[in-house]
Order: C-alpha cells, then structure tokens, then sequence
C-alpha cells in the first residue's frame, strides 16, 4: 500500500486555520465583535473611535484568515500587531475614568486576546506574549495617568494573560502532537517504500526467473527424460543465458534472435552491458537492438564483440571483430537512467560506422 507524500509540513493548512473554516471564523468574529461595538461602543458618544477601533481588529484578524504559511510572515505579523495595538489605543483613549465603567467598555481587549490565540496557533506564541505585554503596559499607563491608581488597569487585564496562558499550552500541545503525526506519516511511508521495492524486488526476480526457465526448460526436460541432446543447442543455451548475465540491457529482440543465427553459423558472439548500475530508458534500447540485429546479419566472421559502454556525456553500442570497430552507435545521455554524467541533452541516436 503506498502513502502519498504531504504537499506541505504547515500545520496551519491540517487544523483548518486557513481555506474555508478559517473564513468562517472570521465571519464569527466579525459578527460577534460589531455586535459587542454597536452595543458597548457607539452609546458612549465614541463613535468615531470605536468604529476606528473595530476596523482595526477586523483588518488584524483578516490578516490571519487569509491564505499563508505557517509560522506566520514576518512582515504580515508586524501589520498585525501595528493594527491591534493600534485598536487598544484608541480603546484607551475613550475609557470612563468612573470606577466599575472600564471593563464594559474595553471589549477591544477581548478581541485583540483571541487575534493573539491564534497568531500562537500559527507559530507565534513569543510574538503574542510580547504583544500582551504591551497592551497591558498601554492599559495600566492610561490606569495610572487617569486614576491614578495602577490596580484598575491590571484589573482590566490580567484575565487577558491567564486566558492566553491556556491557549499557549494547547498551542504548544497541538503543535507537538502534529510533529508527532508527521513522523508517524513518514515512518509509514518509508515503509511503504520499502515494501514497494521488495516487492519490485521479487516481481523482478520472478521474472528473471520465468525467462530463464523457457530458455533452459526445454533442453533440461530433454536431458531429464534420457533424449539425446545435439551439443549445439547445450552451447547456444549456455550463450543466451551468458548473454542474460553480461549483456543484461541488450538480450532483447530482435538482437538475441540474430545472435542465434550467428552462433549458428559458427561465429563466436560475446554480447556485454556495461553500464554498471545505469541502463537505457524504456523504449531507447529497441533501436540499438535493431541496428545491432542487422550488423550482425550481414557478419562473416569467426569472433565479434557487442559492447555497451559509457563514452563522454552519453553512451556507445560498439561492435568490433579480430580487425577493429566494425559499427558503432551512439547514445545520447539523455536516454541513460542512473548515469553519472552531469549533461542531459534531449537527444536521440546517432549511428556512425
């Protein structure tokens, strides 16, 4: 069973904080926090302000609902931390100084709280804890410039820091568990890919196998069953499986079916891949196979060699009797999977005698 590949490591686009569900929290939050403006806001004679403040953290948590990776951008975190520190700004600029009045009206707090709960779920729990920092800074100095007394500030916001607190153990809790689940993701997939190799494995084996059995079967049931064997057909099948060995890439039709004929008619064909751990892509060996069918058709000879090596950036199927190189036919390294050369022309074949 194989498993495919992740697009991504971005916890973000797993838990939904991007795409659709996270346009339909931001509609969510929208909703709620004009519900809360129109109500605790526009009454106060702010109106000016708090729909300046609205917009603000509106913009900031559309900055998160947007499509981006995770941890969030550098430069889109400093816009979003710019627009709520901002609101919170304009929050305390329009703040009762009377007593028991702040909290109703510092609902901006709760907004900006969960805009910096989710910058944690994307990657940013340092930047949300400074940006606390801050906006409890801004809040306790309006508290100490206005009524002098810090308590009323701190008062205002310490349930924003013990709230953010919880969401930072679960960040950190979900984060851990997706790193846990990726590396589960792929110790599956490694083994996946190694039962697809052992399994190619042995498809190839098999198959090697079933060739070798058509070539030899008929002669050892021959031999099992006491029928005298022609000495010729016991050397031709030692050549064709000598050829399966050395000439791996090149024992294919219809170039092992003119080596037959050759053997038959006395000549000595030695047939050699050497490649090494490289071999010609699928449908590149056929016309080397042809053209070395027919050059071995039209030999005379008592001995000839068939090489396939590497030459250069590709390669060259060579043939040469007792006197030279009787044929060559070159390769080009694009055609080769597994070469070692660095140029990939986008070539075919090339013959040359």
């Amino acid at each position: 069973m194989s498993v495919p590949a992740p697009t991504n490591r971005d916890i973000g686009q797993h838990l939904g904080l991007v795409g659709r569900w996270a346009w339909v929290l931001f509609a969510l939050y929208a909703l709620v926090y004009l519900a809360i403006a129109l109500v605790e806001g526009l009454p106060a004679g702010g109106a000016p302000v708090t729909i300046g403040s609205l917009l603000g953290v509106l913009a900031a948590a559309l900055l998160i609902a947007a499509p981006s990776p995770t941890p969030l951008p550098t430069d889109r975190l400093v816009v979003i931390a710019v627009l709520c520190l901002g609101s919170v700004i304009l929050m305390v600029l329009t703040l009762p100084t009377e007593l028991g009045y702040q909290s109703q009206a510092a609902w901006q707090l709760g907004a900006v709280n969960f805009i910096l709960f989710v910058l944690e779920l994307r990657g940013r729990i340092v930047s949300a804890w400074a940006l606390l920092a801050i906006v409890v800074g801004l809040v306790v100095g309006w508290s100490l410039i206005a009524t002098g007394m810090p308590w009323v500030g701190l008062q205002l916001t310490y349930g924003q820091a013990v709230s953010l607190a919880a969401g930072t153990i679960f960040a950190i809790g979900l984060q851990r568990t997706a790193r846990q689940i990726f590396a589960q993701q792929d110790a599956e997939r490694a083994r996946a890919a190694e039962e697809a190799a052992r399994n190619a494995g042995d498809a190839h084996r098999a198959a090697e196998l079933a060739e070798v059995r058509s070539l030899a079967g008929p002669l050892l049931h021959r031999i099992a069953a006491g029928a005298e064997v022609d000495r010729r057909d016991a050397l031709a099948l030692e050549a064709a499986l000598r050829d399966r060995i050395r000439g791996r890439g090149l024992a294919v039709e219809p170039l092992t079916s003119a080596l037959r004929r050759a053997r038959d008619r006395g000549v000595e064909v030695l047939l050699f891949d050497d490649l090494g751990d490289a071999a010609l892509r699928p449908g590149r060996v056929e016309p080397l196979a042809r053209w070395a069918a027919a050059q071995v058709d039209d030999l005379d000879v008592a001995r000839v060699t068939i090489r396939l090596a590497i030459a250069g950036d590709g390669a060259v199927l060579s043939i040469a009797d007792a006197d030279g190189v009787v044929g060559e036919f070159g390769v080009a390294a694009s055609a080769i999977e597994g070469s070692s050369s660095s140029a990939r022309r986008d070539g075919g074949f090339a013959e040359s005698s």
